[in-house]
């Protein structure tokens, strides 16, 4: 009851402190939000008041310019107000001037107005100017004697007309200055004179009277209306009328001389309608100002040329109620996009119009705009970026620092109820429990359930806060952590601090009691790990010595089966033995290694490797898949990475295969190509590159988890355990470098290897090597034809290295070497260079030793060494008929190893017997075998050996044991270790000589007695190729099976089969060179590959081809 009353207390406590906290953590951050949302909303307000006044000011800006524009406007149209007034006034000038001057001009001389009388037959003529005068022309019909007053004193307006300012223009000359005519068609004054030829034609009264009423006509019918309406002397303006000497648009203003009331003769002046601006606006004519004649609708002083000011004559002509609506003030109208201020100019009927865009109109104005515009952003800038500011540096570090002084007293809260230990908050001077978590509770009840004395809840607590206030007093400052033990084993840290204002002391106590059980089981836990981590390491020694030897003996012998005469049956389920155990074999492998990786017991054995040729041995083991699936297997290796490098040559091969595998395994059509490069810093870099069927995006990281495979296709045959690409990260990793993936679904895929390899040596080169020597490569895949002129320029530093086709030969000489490089071999019967020249065909399906064709020698393209020594060949002129020097393809007739003598220490029998026959194989010539190190060390001492191999797991002392007492007892001769224990050669630090992994192939084993003996003889295992002669009997046996088996598949329609099997008889018809069987065969091949069917006809086609051959060339081994 006690403990469930102070539980609901405490719970009351907790729950009333966490309400307070609930609503501190509410209210705050509601002020906060209140903050922010006031900033937002003060920012927007300022913001869009700032624009409100930037549009007032644009509004200003542009009611100004449309004032300015008006301005303009009134400053042309007073312009032309004035010039059409003065002109008024002069003409009225003109007249007045002559009726006072009259009677003077009537006393003048008469005999010079009598000459001036016409006559009937020439009614027209010029009256010759003088100083005072201009020469004008007459036409008259007065020609009777009683007229002769009259025609003086009209002769006389004329004459004084002439000369009048207002007559001719300083300007420029007019075209047609003005007039004077009665109002009887009788008399007619011209200027400028008309020319001759007009004169002539005056010659009748019909034709004087039809000339004055043409020139008249316009000016005569205004000035018949004011006669009509009783005005005298007003001035008459005709706009856009047709000048009759001229056809030129014309304005005339003109005005009358009258006799009391009758009218005598009308004066009338003439402006070109296209010289108006010169005429009116003294030749400072405004685009944006012209004029309208309202009488004719005509734009005066407008040009017709600009587009803009006939798309406003246009606007005029469509809305001609724009200028008809105009009166004696300016009035501004805005129609189709375009402004028009209009006013009426009196006397003309003219209406004076200044137009304008908004493109002029804001174009006017752009600085001034630009300003508001700079000035709007910027104070939108300020205010933003002020806001921002103080939303960053004010509001949100506040809203953090409450969140974070929130959560902290929330934090702490839960970490004192948390907590697996007893915590306790108790005040300074009351010592009164303030908080207290259930494991403090616990505790308290633990020790009370005890019944012993003094350890009741209240002595512990109270003994503890005696001791704690006796350790504060004496050293005691707040923030430290002290700490204490005391009975029953209980140990107490305490810290001072404050809580809601008071001095506090919050204490900690652990039941020492409870910590020992943990520790003990901790450390119970940590011996029972370690015994399993050592029965793990021990299930590895004995998973890889056990399962490995077996398949050590079975891959061993079956290696040695294939190297003996067996029928093409056997050959072929013997070949997919050898395919199941080495299956089996890396499935294992795999197994381990990565069981090895995850136990941390990988281990790297590093030594100089011809990295180089593990690529190409590599390309070399999948060469026959990539061309059974019609894929080209490309390698190329950069110069620069011949040579030998320090790494674990095991494992480079390792991550080399499973790359190269996967990309011929998902690969069906296209290319694969294999480079191996260096980076920009030194690093080797390996890349596969494929044109498979890609691996989508989200899978990229997953191929490289262990037992993960991608969803690239089909599993069937091409799934696999999922563990190669997982080991090719791990042991780049472990090598120190990378491994990364692109790809892309129905593209292909491209894996990279970055390793950082230390270079150990170069290879030699002199650099005089292929002085004189020219080297044409003649290939279509521009990055292998790259590679090898790179290749041959390393080798041959003084040899010219050219690329392109062959048929180049006026520059070939007896020291040039054409290297042609192919996909797939071509049988070729031209032989006409092979005298001259000397040619290497490279193929990616050509044969690992060199072969000569007649016309060529034919190699494999994955080998550079095999390329080097083909070079060499050629160019020594050695014997290259393709037949070599031994009795067999297997057999060694002597070399650099067949002195030595070699100890192997073996209890396997099986294992022991495959050692020493491929030891015998590889030209050993004295193996012995011992079956304990008891007995190898007895043997090395009675005896001299160069060379030791010895298992790792003997009968007694084992093979680590054998190599420290040979060195003890002084004898050095190398130590090779062969053993299937992989786990445990690499764990073991002793200095074996080499290392031999079970199961081992001869080339593997090559190579190790390479290292330690020397170079030895084992390349006549490849280059000890049998003549054509005895490889025609080997054609014979080999063709009767092949024939039969042939005739089986093309009757069960097996296509792939039939295509793999005529891919080998191929290659043994092209060593025997015969080129009509060769292509006899391709035609076939292509056919079958084209239609996926096979028909009898051609199968049989093919046979008696092949047995008609074999009659004439060995009639006493025809097959019947």
């Amino acid at each position: 009851m006690m403990d469930q009353s102070r539980g609901n207390a405490q719970e009351a406590s907790g729950g009333a402190d966490d309400g307070i906290v609930t609503a501190a953590q509410a209210y705050v951050p509601l002020r906060l939000t209140f903050s922010r949302r006031l900033l937002i909303v003060s920012t927007i307000t300022l913001t869009c008041l700032i624009v409100v006044c930037a549009a007032g000011v644009t509004e200003l800006l542009i009611s100004h310019q449309h004032e300015e524009f008006a301005q303009q406007f009134s400053a042309h149209r007073e312009a032309l107000k004035e010039e059409v007034d003065r002109r008024e006034a002069r003409i009225r000038q003109l007249v007045v001037t002559y009726q006072i001057a009259k009677e003077y001009l009537e006393s003048g001389d008469s005999q010079a107005r009598k000459v001036l009388l016409p006559r009937k037959n020439q009614l027209a003529q010029t009256v010759p100017g003088s100083a005072a005068t201009r020469a004008f022309s007459v036409v008259s019909t007065l020609t009777s004697p009683s007229d002769a007053g009259r025609q003086s004193n009209l002769i006389d307006l004329a004459r004084y007309a002439s000369t009048f300012s207002l007559s001719h223009q300083d300007r420029s000359p007019p075209l047609s200055e003005g007039f004077i005519y009665t109002p009887d068609k009788r008399f007619l004054a011209t200027l400028p004179p008309l020319a001759p030829d007009q004169i002539a034609r005056l010659n009748t009264e019909k034709a004087a009277e039809d000339f004055i009423g043409k020139r008249m006509e316009a000016v005569e019918g205004e000035m018949q209306r004011d006669a009509l309406n009783g005005v005298q002397g007003k001035v008459v303006w005709v706009t856009g009328s047709k000048d009759p000497l001229n056809d030129m648009t014309t304005t005339y203003f003109a005005t009358s001389v009258y006799d009391g009331e009758q009218r005598k003769a009308t004066i009338a002046l003439s402006i070109p309608c296209n010289r108006f601006n010169q005429y009116f606006l003294h030749n400072e004519g405004d685009p944006h100002f012209f004029v309208v004649s309202c009488a004719v609708q005509r734009l005066l002083g407008i040009d017709e040329t600009n587009p803009q000011e006939a798309h406003w004559a246009e606007i005029l002509s469509r809305n001609p109620w724009v200028y008809r609506v105009a009166s004696g003030r300016p009035q501004r109208i805005w129609r189709e996009g375009s402004f028009f201020v209009i006013q009426r100019v009196p006397g003309p009927q003219w209406v004076a119009v200044y137009a304008y865009t908004w493109s002029d109109l804001l174009g006017a104005i752009r600085q001034q705009l630009l300003l508001v515009v700079l000035a709007a952003l910027s104070g939108c800038g300020l205010v933003i970026g002020g806001a921002f500011w103080m939303n960053r540096e004010v509001i949100r570090p506040s809203r953090e620092r409450l969140h974070s002084l929130l959560e902290g007293e929330a934090f702490s809260r839960s970490i004192i109820q948390v907590a697996p230990v007893s915590l306790t908050v108790v005040a300074r001077k009351s010592g009164a429990i303030l908080l207290q978590n259930a494991e403090a509770q616990s505790l308290q009840m633990a020790f009370a359930s005890q019944g012993e004395k003094d350890s009741s809840p209240d002595n512990v607590l109270a003994r503890a806060g005696a001791l704690v206030r006796f350790h504060a007093g004496s050293a005691g400052h707040s923030g430290v952590v002290s700490r204490f033990e005391m009975e029953p084993d209980l140990e107490v840290a305490y810290a001072q601090a404050k809580y809601r204002g008071d001095d506090v002391f919050v204490i900690g106590m652990v039941d020492l009691a409870k910590r020992k059980e943990i520790e003990r089981r901790l450390r119970e836990s940590r011996a029972r790990a370690q015994a399993e981590s050592h029965e793990k390491g021990m299930f590895l020694a004995t998973m890889s010595h056990e399962i490995r030897t077996p398949l050590h003996g079975a891959l061993g012998n079956l290696e040695l089966l294939s190297r003996m005469g067996l029928t093409q049956e056997q050959r072929s389920r013997l070949l997919i033995a050898q395919d199941s155990f080495g299956s089996l074999l890396s499935l294992i492998n795999g197994v381990l290694d990565l069981s090895r990786i995850e136990a941390g017991e990988f281990l790297l054995q590093e030594q100089p490797q011809h990295i180089d040729q593990l690529v190409e041995q590599a390309s070399r083991t999948f060469a026959a898949d990539a061309q059974k699936n019609g894929v080209r297997l490309l390698c190329l290796i950069d110069p620069a990475l011949r040579g030998t490098w320090i790494c674990d040559g095991y494992r480079f091969t390792q991550i080399v295969t499973n790359l190269i595998g996967n990309a011929v395994k998902f690969t069906s059509h296209g290319a694969i190509t294999v480079s191996l490069g260096s980076t920009e810093i030194g690093q080797v870099r390996l890349r596969v590159a494929d044109s498979g069927r890609g691996i989508p995006e989200d899978e990229i990281e997953k191929i490289f988890m262990p037992y993960v495979q991608g969803s690239a296709g089909p599993k069937s045959s091409r799934a696999g355990t999922g563990l190669g690409l997982s080991l090719c990260q791990k042991i780049a990793e472990r090598m120190g470098g990378s491994i990364t993936a692109e790809s892309e679904v129905g593209v292909g895929s491209i894996f990279t290897v970055v390793l950082p390899l230390r270079h150990d040596s170069a290879a030699r080169i002199n650099d005089n090597a292929g002085q004189g020597i020219d080297f044409v490569v003649n290939c279509d895949i521009p990055s292998w034809r790259g590679q090898l002129a790179a290749q041959l320029s390393a080798w041959y530093p003084a040899a010219r290295v050219m690329s392109g086709p062959d048929d180049g030969r006026e520059e070939a000489h007896a020291s040039t070497v054409f290297i042609d490089a192919r996909d797939w071999l071509e049988h070729d019967d031209s032989s006409e260079t092979a005298d001259a020249y000397r040619r290497i065909t490279i193929g990616l399906d050509g044969p690992l030793v060199p072969i000569s064709t007649g016309h060529a020698v034919v190699i494999s393209a994955y080998s550079g060494q095999l390329l080097l020594d083909a070079i060499e060949m050629v160019l020594s002129g050695a014997d290259d008929d393709g037949r070599g020097g031994t009795d067999g393809p297997g057999e060694i007739t002597g070399g650099a190893w067949s002195d030595a003598s070699v100890l192997v220490v073996e209890d396997d029998r099986v294992s022991a017997q495959l050692m020493c026959d491929q030891l015998r194989m590889l030209g050993i010539g004295h193996v012995e075998v011992v079956c304990s190190a008891e007995d190898g060390i007895r043997r090395c001492q009675s005896r001299i050996y160069d060379l030791v191999v010895t298992d790792s797991n003997l009968p007694g002392k084992g093979g680590a044991e054998l190599l420290s007492d040979l060195r003890a007892a002084g004898i050095s001769w190398p130590v090779v270790l062969c053993t299937a224990d992989a786990t445990l050669s690499r764990v073991a630090n002793v200095p074996f000589d080499a290392l031999i992994t079970k199961p081992s192939t001869l080339s593997d084993l090559s190579h190790v007695l390479q290292n330690v003996l020397g170079p030895g003889d084992v390349q006549q295992l490849t280059r000890a190729t049998p003549g054509v002669s005895r490889l025609l009997p080997l054609f014979i046996e080999s063709w009767i099976s092949d024939r039969e088996e042939l005739r089986l598949m093309v009757q069960g329609g097996h296509v792939s089969e039939v295509l793999e099997r005529l891919h080998r008889i191929q290659g043994a018809l092209m060593i025997l060179d015969r080129g009509e069987l060769v292509s006899h065969l391709e035609g076939w091949s292509a056919k079958i590959a084209e239609s996926k069917c096979i028909e009898e006809a051609d199968y049989q086609s093919f046979v008696d081809v092949v047995e008609s051959w074999l009659a004439l060339h060995a009639p006493a081994k025809k097959c019947s």
